[in-house]
């Protein structure tokens, strides 16, 4: 048996607020930088017609269910193949 790895300790010692915020704040900027590139891409495809923008309008919530069943079944693959738990 192998126990928890090293780097598993730190998320509980220390102060719960600073934790989650070192945690979060990478995800924050990613977060950011998309919201920043899908400004971007609406800006320059409504100007070239409303048709355009609706088309896009219409294609983000498929592609991100496809991106939500990956990232889903990529986190049930990954717990399935380190198998039960340990205590």
């Amino acid at each position: 048996m192998r126990g928890p790895p090293r780097h598993s300790a730190k998320l509980a010692e220390g102060p719960i607020g600073a934790t989650l915020a070192r945690l979060a704040f990478p995800v924050l900027i990613a977060l950011l930088g998309m919201v920043g590139f899908n400004i971007a891409d609406t800006y320059f495809i409504a100007r070239l017609g409303p048709h355009q923008l609706a088309a896009i309008s219409f294609t983000f919530p498929v592609v991100m269910v496809i991106a939500s069943l990956s990232i889903g079944l990529g986190v049930g693959v990954e717990a399935r193949g380190r198998g039960p738990l340990v205590n």
